[in-house]
């Protein structure tokens, strides 16, 4: 009984600590406090995610066309990242296992948030 209560013991210290780290690399995580504090909008372009609205607290539009946005910034796939030529990337990612980027688009690319990128 000793044995088999030190290997559960065991096989949970695994678990939580496999789950702390998956849940530290989560993009939701990551974007959720910089979307609060952002002002300007925030859109998805071919990935939506309601997790992230419902943290960062906010709406936010879907776009179709990269070249219909000005200003703002874009959650987006790894893969479609470089369909915005005037992006610059400021988060990146897993969530459920796909690759995602946060991107800083237009004029704004170049002008900080106030809101400094976590380590």
């Amino acid at each position: 009984v000793k044995k088999v209560l030190g290997v559960c013991i065991f096989i949970l210290f695994i678990v939580l600590v496999e789950a702390m780290l998956i849940e530290q690399n989560r993009f939701v995580k990551k974007v959720a406090p910089y979307l609060r504090t952002y002002t300007g909008p925030p859109y998805f372009y071919k990935y939506e995610n309601s997790a992230i609205v419902f943290y960062a607290g906010r709406c936010i539009s879907r776009i179709r066309n990269p070249e219909s946005i000005k200003a703002g910034v874009v959650i987006t796939l790894e893969k479609y990242k470089n369909e915005f030529s005037e992006c610059k990337e400021v988060f990146k990612g897993e969530e459920f296992g796909k690759k995602l980027c946060l991107l800083k688009c237009s004029s704004e690319s170049t002008k900080s948030s106030g809101f400094s990128k976590p380590s």
